[in-house]
């Protein structure tokens, strides 16, 4: 779990440190984009481990998993425009919502894929979202990430071993 936990959170932090960087090259649409999508992934994330975890309680895990997507999402807007706040703080609420019920609707066994499927579709959806931040920036140098195969490569490598390290529940 605290290999989980620990990817999310680095992920998001490269990220908010990106926006942070490069906050005067970024428009606001692009800024609405990234809001919204670091609160919705890492709401429905976190409001789905949350009901895992919790799975008596749909109240606490709900607005736990919605109060971790709206930090998050505001967070992340902050450096850029109000209205990136706005959507960050909105989609946010909404992820978490939505996490706390799949995380509900789930049999407890099939948690643990759940988490990593999850954990999948935030790190592809997260490198996407680097990419467009540098494509928005401006920076025309290639990168070693830049190179897709080399990207899913690393992504693969990653999750083979995420997967060696056992049960996460």
């Amino acid at each position: 779990m605290l290999v989980t936990i620990f990817t999310i959170v680095l992920l998001w932090g490269i990220v908010v440190i990106t926006t942070l960087r490069y906050k005067e090259e970024i428009s606001i649409m692009t800024g609405m984009v990234i809001s919204m999508t670091i609160g919705m992934l890492i709401g429905i994330t976190a409001g789905t481990i949350v009901a895992l975890h919790l799975h008596n309680d749909m109240f606490l895990s709900t607005f736990i998993g919605m109060g971790i997507g709206i930090i998050v999402g505001v967070v992340a807007g902050i450096p850029i425009h109000m209205v990136a706040v706005m959507d960050g703080m909105v989609s946010g609420a909404m992820g978490g919502m939505m996490g706390a019920m799949l995380g509900a609707m789930i049999m407890p066994e099939h948690g643990d894929l759940t988490i990593r499927l999850l954990l999948l579709f935030y790190s592809v959806s997260l490198c996407v979202l680097l990419y467009l931040m540098d494509y928005e920036i401006g920076h025309t140098r290639k990168k070693l990430f830049h190179n897709p195969i080399i990207m899913t490569i690393a992504l693969g490598f990653f999750f083979y071993v995420y997967r060696m390290l056992g049960p996460i529940l």
